[in-house]
């Protein structure tokens, strides 16, 4: 819905150090850990939700359409405009980047190391199987659980939140030119 864009832009541009925000949760994601601890203005409303049927647990879709206003409003910036922030920041961007300490690293470079690690989920193609541990849930597949903490993060924004991020994804890293290469 086109109001549900404003609200989410908005509540990210209260942030102070909105660039030292942005920056630091790219980094994270490029390392593979969830960037929602340095995004918690941009954390969806309501609960994380498991159903059970039979004895069995699986994420609730309702859980998936906790995160569609944020999927809605990224996915609704045009790449052109995407790529020409991210070139007219750029210096800015590089500038706060250095200062968490990579001597040998861009920006720019993670970037593209945090795109691939988030088009490089792999989605399940059915509602995926939990398992209920004391205070959390499991996947129940070895595969899904043992992806990292950031790509465990996508998932729960359900597949076809997921499969847009990931294609905007891809969009964006093809108009940054990025070569699919570290």
């Amino acid at each position: 819905a086109a109001g549900e864009i404003p609200v989410v832009m908005k509540k990210w541009l209260r942030q102070k150090d909105i660039v030292r925000t942005g920056v630091a949760a790219i980094d994270s994601t490029a390392s593979g850990e969830s960037p929602a601890a340095l995004l918690p203005f941009l954390a969806p409303e309501g609960k994380f939700l498991a159903a059970e049927r039979n004895g069995s647990y699986t994420l609730d879709p309702r859980s998936y359409r906790r995160y569609d206003p944020l999927v809605n409003a990224f996915t609704a910036v045009p790449d052109k405009t995407l790529v020409t922030w991210y070139k007219t920041l750029r210096p800015t961007l590089e500038k706060a980047f250095r200062e968490l300490g990579y001597p040998n690293v861009t920006f720019a470079q993670r970037v593209q190391q945090a795109i691939e690690q988030l088009t490089q989920t792999p989605l399940p193609h059915e509602e995926a199987a939990l398992e209920r541990k004391v205070l959390s849930y499991a996947y129940g597949d070895p595969d899904l659980e043992s992806l990292n903490p950031a790509q465990k993060h996508l998932l729960r924004f359900g597949p076809r939140n997921a499969a847009r991020i990931q294609d905007k994804l891809r969009s964006l890293a093809a108009a940054l030119k990025f070569t699919g290469k570290k």
